[in-house]
């Protein structure tokens, strides 16, 4: 669970236009399916997009959340997608070595 809190930290509070957070994390980034993801991660899930959205002011229910979370009115965008795989990280391991291999 610290380990999660660090990447958390780092990954919500700075941003990737000034500095390299995937090597302040110590993540080691690596592809399944020709889709980026972490070794270090548990599980990997890859997903094609359906649709997309960006967030707005309107739609919240609960008009506190818009001023608590986008005082800057810098809304994200929302994904609905659909799950194609799913590795574990054994499943992973064994995917990432198998592609090293196969690659030298």
């Amino acid at each position: 669970m610290k380990t999660i809190k660090k990447f958390c930290l780092i990954f919500g509070s700075h941003s990737g236009r000034y500095e390299n957070k995937i090597k302040k994390s110590g993540l080691i980034p690596t592809f399944l399916d020709d889709i980026p993801c972490f070794y270090q991660s548990n599980l990997v899930l890859i997903c094609k997009k359906l649709y997309r959205q960006d967030l707005t002011p309107s739609c919240f229910f609960n008009k506190d959340l818009d001023e608590k979370w986008y005082p800057l009115k810098d809304y994200h965008c929302m994904y609905v997608s659909e799950i194609e795989h799913v590795y574990t990280k054994e499943q992973k391991r064994a995917l990432i070595t198998f592609v090293l291999i196969k690659t030298f």
